[in-house]
């Protein structure tokens, strides 16, 4: 877990870290390793989630020797899917990154949210 405190708003617990695959940490479905690097230092701290409608094909080779959560949707509804998990996690302690017009609810959902 990561908490920061922030004077004049409070404390953030941040338990979860969902991302976006493709276009977020990978390119083509290709990820390097100094972003699965960055994750698995990441992922000392919060448990990461990895969402994708695996357009390459290549997740699951791409990220076979890491525990990171992966989830497959389907290609439709993508956003509203995205949205959905991370709702499930519990919105209030999930950070999430994404870059498409697919990851904008799953951004308004988190409490804490990024762009690459």
């Amino acid at each position: 877990m990561i908490r920061i405190d922030i004077p004049g708003f409070g404390g953030i617990e941040i338990v979860h870290a969902v991302l976006d695959f493709n276009g977020t940490i990978a390119c083509e479905g290709k990820i390097d390793s100094e972003t699965i690097g960055l994750l698995q230092k990441l992922q000392e701290k919060v448990e990461i989630h990895i969402l994708t409608a695996d357009t390459y094909g290549l997740v699951a080779e791409a990220l076979k020797d890491y525990t990171f959560h992966i989830h497959i949707m389907s290609e439709s509804a993508e956003a509203e899917q995205k949205a959905a998990y991370v709702e499930e996690l519990n919105a209030s302690k999930v950070i999430s990154y994404g870059n498409g017009n697919n990851d904008v609810e799953m951004l308004k959902r988190s409490h804490v949210w990024g762009l690459p």
